[in-house]
């Protein structure tokens, strides 16, 4: 009963009042239940005559919030008021004997939409612990006791709010996105529509969209969304062991464990019965109609029984086999404006269909499926009898339904919008402003600019063969600069079409450096297995498998050398530069052995050593670096919390769900600073920081036969990383350790190369020179000897292409071969 009340009670409220109140034109709603079982509706709506939603535009604004200004207020006729004695609920009498004043406006207002905050529902500890990196010694513990004593707790519906004499449209601190806000003098009403809350006496939430993205954001966020499901039973007896009484353990925990299954439910009693009743779980003025976009002779057949036993024959074939009379109606007009059975256009006031597409084939010319998308939108907007006449267009036959599409969008400008996308438009395309054009004074190096003339030349000459380049060069050299550089320039050489470049880099922060990903991410490598020594069969086979695979690495004919080194400029650095280059070769000479021994920090005064107090520390090994980073946490007496692995930062705050307790309880969220970081964020301080919360991620693995299941944050501490985590990376200031031997080829020359100056390097201790200079070179720099004098065979001494009209080192205009 409850449930059909409801159902009937909203619909009969949505025809008579709120569709000729507000003279609605369409609308979408969902039925949602709340975990205690409460129904309540969701709906989006469109009004007809309402004003634009151009919030780039002032004037536009102004005029949107006096029109919404009537409509939606956050007035209280009584700000003051309080119950008086005796006074019974105003929400259980007959409305219909009640005479509609400001005082039953008040009274109704009062009990429904003033907003309560409470530590469950919408107060979250927001800690403004500042910026941890400053002084985190001496005040951290201090900071956090008084956080933990007394925390600071803000409202997540941002109650309670400022008041206003009149409604505004305005950009919120720390929001990218404008928001309504009515005419208030409560500071913790909630917005209402007069009208609507006395007819429909319960709580309402009601605001004007103010852009095509926040109705998109809304259906998909709170319509959408599904309850939180219940827990396993495994995870309900974890639950329950800890409360389990030890006089009668089996009792107590059998008790305790019926208890919270009750308490658990996917489904309320209301849902259920809203089901039973076979009452639509959505509702809308449009009909949707599914479009089954695979090859007509793969698209599903169904048969009805009836005495018989008979073909079900889908729209599309109907379509195929249409009459005469209907020869000139394409695709798209039988599906959204005529009946799918009779062939008789709707009424002229009937709306059109709404097309729900599957599959829907990836649009980017490179991609496999794109031959399939131009079938599909030839197939909408051509009148056709069979699927193979949609490779006429124009009268002329074209091989492909990619050729016959593309002919048709140069001829053919005035087709209907079938809402099926565009080519070259996918979830992956690089925002527009992910690169910008960097412009320099001083021209890029000759190497670079080999390079770029390379690789601009191959992209917009549209050379069909395939270009294998390999860019070689030290720490330094501009090989992150050049692919940034490249990037944006390629970026820029589409007009707009969507990205052209996927970059790649071996580890994450690598990756990071170049705005790109790992390789094992871009090509779906599998990583999360079991790390175990391969056995001699498994061995053998593989061996067998990959002997050729460098082949492969042969393939590339082309090779520049990266020469001038970038990062440690000026002539004052050029002995750092040659110990650096003699570093690499693993073939330091005195004279540089003696300039690094310099900076040995017991060769260092005091004040020169206290510099480098929060200088990174970059160590070979895994065992360093983790003593390093435990040593500063045990000195902050706080949780190991920060980062590195990508990104970079700084922790910014620390939050706990509510109720919980910081000493018992992990955080929630972690708040974090990043360097270098141009991304979406959360919130800009003041000052400029760019915060972004970190939340807690959960792995399951398996140990034998057990099912194992670890929840952490995806942050480790970077007081100190290795050597392999800080390739890519440049810094003003670093300490690492040349004591030891490098146990793989390489490691200390990068570790050196990752500070601008000599002045910017301190050594934690003295080293020997023998431990840098190699009688015969180990096996690995043979091998890369090796591969450097056969690469030198195949260096580039000028582009293959020739780019006109350019200005400090960036190619414009014309390109020829």
């Amino acid at each position: 009963i409850a449930a059909f009340h409801f159902y009937r009670r909203y619909t009969l409220f949505r025809d008579i009042v709120l569709s000729k109140k507000f003279s609605i034109t369409d609308y979408w709603d969902r039925y949602e239940w709340q975990g205690r079982g409460s129904p309540h509706n969701h709906g989006l709506y469109w009004m007809d005559n309402c004003p634009g939603a151009d919030m780039e535009d002032e004037a536009a604004r102004d005029v949107f919030a006096r029109t919404w200004g009537f409509h939606v207020t956050a007035i209280n006729p009584e700000p003051s008021r309080t119950m008086p004695q005796g006074e019974g609920n105003p929400l259980s009498v007959d409305p219909l004997s009640i005479e509609m004043t400001f005082l039953r406006l008040s009274q109704i207002v009062n009990r429904c939409q003033r907003h309560k905050c409470n530590t469950t529902y919408c107060l979250r500890v927001r800690k403004r612990t500042g910026d941890l990196a400053r002084d985190m010694e001496g005040a951290a513990a201090d900071i956090e006791a008084a956080n933990v004593a007394n925390p600071e707790r803000e409202c997540r519906f941002d109650f309670p709010r400022a008041l206003r004499e009149l409604a505004a449209v305005i950009r919120k601190e720390g929001r990218s996105y404008y928001v309504f806000e009515a005419a208030r003098n409560d500071s913790l009403m909630n917005n209402f529509n007069p009208a609507i809350i006395l007819g429909w006496l319960a709580n309402i939430d009601i605001s004007p969209c103010t852009s095509l993205q926040a109705v998109i954001t809304y259906a998909a966020k709170y319509c959408s969304k599904s309850e939180k499901k219940t827990e396993s039973f495994a995870r309900l007896a974890d639950q329950v062991l800890p409360h389990t009484s030890h006089v009668q353990p089996l009792l107590s925990f059998s008790s305790r464990l019926m208890n919270k299954l009750i308490a658990e439910r996917d489904y309320s009693a209301q849902e259920i019965s809203h089901l039973l009743l076979n009452i639509p779980l959505q509702e809308g003025t449009r009909m949707v109609v599914t479009v089954d976009c695979r090859p007509l002779e793969r698209q599903a057949r169904s048969y009805r029984v009836d005495g018989d036993v008979n073909e079900v024959i889908g729209s599309y074939r109907k379509y195929l086999e249409r009459k005469d009379q209907h020869e000139d109606i394409t695709y798209l007009e039988y599906l959204q404006s005529y009946n799918l059975n009779t062939w008789r256009r709707l009424a002229a006031q009937a709306k059109k269909r709404v097309l729900s597409y599957f599959p829907r084939y990836k649009s980017m010319e490179a991609s496999s499926q794109f031959n399939d998308f131009c079938r599909v939108k030839l197939m909408m907007v051509h009148p056709h009898r069979s699927p193979e006449e949609l490779l006429v267009v124009g009268g002329q036959r074209f091989d492909s339904f990619t050729a016959a599409y593309m002919h048709c969008r140069q001829h053919h400008d005035t087709h209907a919008d079938d809402h099926y996308g565009e080519p070259d438009t996918d979830e992956l395309t690089a925002e527009e402003d992910e690169f910008e054009l960097e412009i320099h004074e001083e021209p890029i190096a000759e190497e670079q600019r080999i390079v770029y003339d390379t690789v601009m030349g191959h992209f917009l000459t549209q050379d069909p063969s395939q270009l294998l380049l390999h860019v070689d060069g030290g720490g330094g050299t501009g090989k992150s600069y050049l692919i940034n550089l490249l990037s944006a320039h390629l970026q820029s050489a589409t007009a707009g079409r969507g990205t052209p470049v996927w970059r790649a880099a071996p580890t994450g922060v690598a990756g990071n450096q170049i705005s790109g990903t790992t390789l094992h991410s871009l090509l779906h490598l599998p990583i999360n297995k079991d790390f175990k020594p391969l056995s001699p069969v498994d061995k053998t086979q593989l061996q067998k498998k990959l002997k050729d695979i460098k082949n492969a690495y042969r393939r590339f004919d082309k090779s520049v050398f990266l020469k001038v080194v970038q990062r440690q400029r000026g002539d004052d650095q050029e002995a750092f530069r040659t110990a650096l280059g003699e570093l690499r070769l693993l073939q330091l000479s005195m004279e540089s052995w003696k300039l690094l021994s310099t900076r040995v920090q017991a060769k260092l005064d005091d004040r020169e050593v206290a510099r480098f107090s929060s200088a990174l520390r970059v160590y070979a090994t895994k065992d360093r670096v983790n003593e390093y980073n435990h040593y500063h946490l045990d000195r902050l007496g706080r949780p190991p919390v920060g980062l590195c692995n990508g990104a970079r930062g700084t922790v910014y705050d620390i939050g706990w769900a509510p109720e919980a307790d910081p000493i018992q309880d992990p955080p929630c969220v972690i708040m974090m600073e990043f360097d270098k970081y141009n991304g979406p964020v959360f919130l800009t301080t003041p000052d400029g920081k760019k915060i972004v919360p970190i939340l807690p991620v959960e792995r399951e693995f398996l140990i034998g036969a057990t099912l194992c299941a670890r929840t952490q944050f995806p942050l480790i501490v970077c007081y100190a990383i290795t050597v392999h985590k800080s390739q890519s990376i440049t810094e003003d200031m670093i300490v690492t350790d040349l004591s030891c031997r490098d146990f793989q080829t390489g490691l200390s020359y990068v570790a050196v190369s990752r500070v601008k100056t000599l002045e910017g390097l301190m050594l934690d201790a003295p080293f020997d020179r023998n431990h840098l200079v190699y009688g015969s070179p180990p096996d690995g720099m043979k091998m890369k000897m090796r591969d450097q004098e056969l690469r030198k065979r195949q260096v580039l001494t000028r582009s293959p292409y020739m780019i006109y009209n350019t200005k400090n080192g960036h190619g414009t205009g014309s390109v020829r071969r």
